[in-house]
């Protein structure tokens, strides 16, 4: 008997997963629990989508210690997951920029 799965994807080429009881791997064994860790990965990987969120339009920052409390902010969502790291790169590069002008003490 093979390691791999018999069956074929849905491009039709061999699975290439190992196969469990029955010559076929875990997921074409049972399709409908396929379908289920599928939705359980999407919804994990799913995004914070900030215009839904109901937090307070941010005002721009005018001091330096403005500029550090806002990437503290940052910092803090992006660990809980309510911020992407991307938008935080995007804070961190402005707030650079920001401390840069003058005027920003």
């Amino acid at each position: 008997m093979s390691k791999h799965c018999r069956a074929r994807t849905k491009t039709g080429k061999p699975c290439k997963a190992v196969a469990v009881d029955g010559g076929l791997c875990a997921f074409h064994a049972d399709p409908k629990r396929a379908a289920q860790l599928g939705r359980m990965g999407g919804t994990k990987n799913r995004r914070h989508d900030p215009l839904r969120s109901e937090t307070e339009p941010l005002r721009p920052p005018q001091t330096a210690k403005e500029v550090k409390d806002l990437l503290a902010e940052a910092m803090a969502g992006i660990h809980a997951g309510r911020l992407e790291p991307r938008m935080g790169s995007v804070i961190a590069y402005l707030g650079t920029a920001l401390l840069k002008l003058p005027g920003t003490h």
